[in-house]
């Protein structure tokens, strides 16, 4: 059943790139987060949106990889795949509000994972990049067209549901990572993998830190020019 809903919604809404996005916090999710750090002397950690394919019980991983991040000391949130316009805005105004410095990071699995692809596409479109996006076994056709430093595509070429994206002109730091040789994985796992989560968390230790501007922690607190 859930073969033939996915097989009905492989395709995903994009955003034309001078279309205006949501405002940031229209999601529930990212209203509740603190969007940036507030204290002077703190440093700025990657913020990871999580996204879900058509339902929870189809990325269950998306939901063990947040919990690890958050362990971690993270601040991650998991989302619906359908909510990456308003998590794109809210990646903007973060970098707007921190003077450049707050980082990013984007996960989708599935359908998901097509909106990882839709989202990085939009950011580069308007000049933004996130720092590291990863994407498990997306469903379509898709290029990658910028919109993040380093691009991880994690799929299984022969489980029926999984493909490599393409690389556009513009992109950088795309890796297409077969799993067909992990049998015991198949679409509706292979964001469960520990080893995967593994990959995915040393990538983003590796993303470095920066501390914010006093402007930057100004407009964070609500005063100072924006």
């Amino acid at each position: 059943m859930v073969a033939g809903l996915l097989g009905g919604c492989q395709t995903i809404e994009m955003v034309a790139p001078n279309e205006p996005l949501p405002q940031a916090g229209a999601v529930p999710a990212l209203a509740a987060a603190t969007p940036l750090d507030a204290d002077p002397v703190a440093r700025t950690r990657p913020r990871v949106f999580l996204m879900r394919g058509l339902a929870q019980t189809v990325s269950e991983g998306v939901d063990h990889l947040s919990a690890k991040l958050a362990r971690q000391g993270y601040r991650a949130s998991v989302h619906a795949y359908g909510d990456w316009p308003a998590i794109a805005a809210q990646i903007i105004e973060d970098r707007r509000a921190s003077g450049g410095a707050s980082r990013a990071v984007v996960v989708g699995h599935s359908l998901g994972a097509n909106s990882v692809v839709a989202l990085v596409n939009t950011l580069a479109a308007r000049g933004i990049e996130v720092d590291l996006a990863v994407t498990f076994d997306p469903t379509v056709d898709l290029t990658v067209q910028g919109g993040a430093r380093q691009f991880l595509n994690f799929y299984q070429s022969d489980n029926g549901w999984g493909r490599a994206v393409g690389v556009g002109a513009r992109a950088s730091g795309v890796e297409n990572i077969d799993l067909k040789a992990m049998e015991h994985l198949t679409h509706f796992t292979i964001d469960r993998d520990a080893t995967v989560h593994d990959r995915v968390l040393a990538a983003i230790r590796q993303i470095p830190v920066r501390t914010m501007s006093a402007p930057a922690v100004a407009r964070a607190r609500g005063g100072g020019p924006s």
